[in-house]
């Protein structure tokens, strides 16, 4: 959220500037960031670490994805193969992942693997692509689930609704979602850091609950 804020500040003043005063601004701005980046500050212990990653891995769409999987397969085994192959490949990419964590030790993710790899302008670009896009797509994506979920729960909403992403109902709670979410990372990693372990915990405990219940009715 930080690197983010500061991204963005220099975006909106950058406005108000001739092109190439506007270009040599973000890339210095950039590198201060990138000298934050070679001298990290611990914020986060072993078990924030590890429910971030957690909860980044193991998204809402496990919860959500079984059920089409299966519908297109039209067979348990053939969707539990395609699972598996799924698996393997989330592997490859855990392993790549933590190939290069060790090779590039810095702070601030795949933009200082991006900068130590294959310079700075496209981890400049890789930057503005995942705050404009990927990562708002994907924040969408889980806000619209727990939209879906909580209609279902609290709203009364029908769960076989083809329309439920587009009720008002829906979308409200998941734009509230994102706002929440928002305001909590905004103040200190140390806070959203402890929101999002909780969050994880009462994840794997629906996951367990499901689980349960699946053996249950075998």
């Amino acid at each position: 959220a930080e690197y983010m804020g500061h991204f963005l500040s220099v975006y909106f003043f950058s406005l108000t500037l001739p092109l190439p005063d506007a270009v040599r601004m973000a890339l210095e701005e950039t590198s201060l960031i990138q000298k934050e980046c070679d001298n990290p500050e611990q914020k986060l212990g072993v078990m924030h670490g590890m429910a971030v990653v957690f909860s980044g891995v193991v998204g809402s769409g496990l919860l959500v994805a079984p059920g089409d999987v299966f519908a297109q397969a039209n067979s348990v085994g053939v969707g539990l193969i395609a699972f598996l192959f799924a698996g393997l490949l989330s592997l490859v990419g855990a392993l790549c992942y933590a190939e290069l964590g060790t090779a590039v030790p810095r702070s601030g993710g795949e933009y200082a693997i991006f900068h130590a790899l294959l310079g700075r302008p496209i981890a400049f670009t890789y930057m503005w692509v995942s705050t404009l896009l990927q990562a708002p797509a994907a924040n969408a994506i889980m806000a619209i689930t727990f939209g879906r979920f909580v209609g279902i729960a609290v709203l009364n909403v029908p769960y076989n609704d083809p329309d439920i992403d587009h009720r008002w109902s829906v979308k409200g709670v998941a734009m509230g979602c994102c706002v929440v979410a928002g305001i909590f990372n905004s103040f200190t990693v140390k806070l959203a850091a402890q929101v999002n372990t909780l969050c994880t915990v009462l994840k794997l405990l629906v996951l367990a609950l499901l689980v349960a219940l699946g053996a249950a009715r075998a």
